[in-house]
């Protein structure tokens, strides 16, 4: 009975946290991506991060992958506004909650590159079903990609990580104008940026697990 509650105060916490949240600021700064001609809101409220997370394709429709992602709260940025980015209930009556970026996995999961032609999920601005029973957990159905090098925080910078998975990622691009975006909006003297060694300083076979 305990763990129950506790499972169901913290999906409370999260859910109400929304409320509280000083959001106003960040929808009348977005910032403009020209190259791509997508606008950036940088939000302080719960979000979805699929930094990390691994996939795996349906093989019931082609073009689609499950990703297991973590709820946060905190500062994120998106391509749509802070209200769109909100807990809502869908008509299943699930919770639902968008996919961001952030800086919060960046000191554990450090960014690697992968290159064409490997196949990637992007997850950003995907809506996810929260996990009722652990709130910390959301379940999302994201895009596989199958064009341009992309980069992602997941395979603990292993060598053969990138095609020995299917993992969320952003092109450099977006990941590029997200760092941006968020970095401006916090006002950070810089990018706190934490990439993989290289392909010649990394050795084949490591300890890590994917």
């Amino acid at each position: 009975m305990f763990k129950i509650y506790a499972k169901l105060l913290g999906l409370s916490l999260l859910l109400c946290s929304v409320f509280i949240s000083p959001i106003g600021f960040a929808e009348q700064q977005a910032t403009s991506d020209k190259t791509s001609n997508k606008q950036w809101y940088v939000c302080l409220q719960p979000y979805v991060l699929c930094a990390h997370a691994k996939c795996t394709p349906i093989p019931t429709d082609p073009g689609k992958a499950r990703c297991t992602c973590i709820t946060k709260y905190g500062y994120s940025t998106g391509n749509q506004p802070c209200d769109k980015r909100k807990v809502m209930t869908n008509a299943q009556g699930q919770k639902i909650l968008m996919v961001a970026y952030s800086f919060a996995e960046m000191e554990t999961n450090p960014i690697m590159t992968c290159t064409a032609p490997i196949p990637w999920a992007y997850c950003l601005n995907t809506l996810c079903t929260i996990n009722l029973q652990s709130p910390s957990i959301a379940h999302c159905v994201c895009q596989i990609m199958h064009k341009g090098t992309f980069q992602t925080q997941g395979g603990h910078c292993k060598l053969n990580a990138c095609s020995n998975a299917l993992w969320s990622g952003l092109s450099s691009q977006d990941i590029n104008a997200a760092q941006t975006s968020l970095s401006k909006q916090m006002g950070l003297d810089s990018i706190p940026l934490k990439r993989c060694p290289t392909p010649a300083d990394l050795k084949i076979e490591d300890s890590l697990p994917l």
